[in-house]
């Protein structure tokens, strides 16, 4: 298929995706089977009209999902310049710029002008670090293939002082900072139209990711554990995995 620009695009359950390379359409073909455990939450937790935070939201997989299958409004956040680049393209291809906002931005606990280390220059690229060049399970150092100049906001500044639709849930996948994320939206943790949270941790590694999980969890959120909201195949190979959180 072929639309008005000459880009091939692929439908997968319903959604449109631009597969203008190997691993965004990669990505799109997997959409339902690697991380079964958001689709779960998606599916659960979001409801209509809900206001959906997708925090890395790279080419805008859970962020189309969510717009589409469960008709939530969302804010797709995401640094690196070519995935941001899909990331629009996705949303315009399923005629989506009424119910998704799309920011270049890295989220951060302050707000501040840093460089994304950029992995791999490519389309759907993961594994980048904003800030320092180390990312991924057990944050492994890597040299850059570009530093991308990049501002970095809090949560809390983006709804506090930005104005932006207060979410009603946000995700966070981020390949290292999520714990800062965490950390800048402690206002956002204490206003009860915050109903859940998912968010990529690897807290048996690191203390900073131990400490997200309790500050969560202070703010009146519980774990949820349940086997829907696991991935084991990702559980055989890393530490690094999804948790999960409601307000009690």
């Amino acid at each position: 298929m072929f639309h008005e620009y000459g880009d091939f695009t692929i439908t997968v359950d319903g959604i449109r995706f631009s597969g203008s390379g190997a691993i965004p359409l990669r990505r799109a073909v997997t959409l339902l089977d690697t991380e079964p455990d958001i689709i779960h939450w998606l599916e659960e937790q979001v409801d209509e009209n809900d206001v959906l935070f997708d925090i890395g939201a790279n080419i805008g997989l859970y962020t189309l999902y969510a717009a589409i299958k469960k008709q939530a409004e969302v804010v797709a956040l995401e640094p690196m310049s070519l995935n941001f680049n899909e990331l629009n393209k996705n949303i315009m291809l399923n005629g989506l710029d009424d119910h998704v906002v799309a920011l270049n931005v890295a989220m951060h606990d302050e707000l501040v002008f840093d460089r994304l280390n950029i992995s791999g220059f490519v389309e759907g690229k993961a594994g980048h670090g904003f800030g320092q060049a180390a990312a991924g399970t057990g944050r492994v150092a890597f040299k850059p293939a570009y530093r991308q100049g990049v501002i970095g906001i809090s949560v809390d500044d983006l709804v506090h002082k930005l104005a932006l639709p207060f979410p009603n849930h946000i995700k966070i996948d981020v390949d290292g900072n999520e714990s800062k994320i965490v950390r800048g939206m402690g206002e956002v943790l204490k206003d009860a139209r915050l109903k859940s949270i998912a968010v990529e941790l690897e807290p048996e590694d690191f203390d900073d990711d131990r400490a997200a999980i309790e500050l969560i969890i202070s703010h009146g959120f519980k774990e949820l554990t349940a086997p829907s909201y696991r991935n084991p195949e990702l559980a055989k190979w890393t530490n690094v995995r999804n948790h999960f959180f409601v307000r009690k």
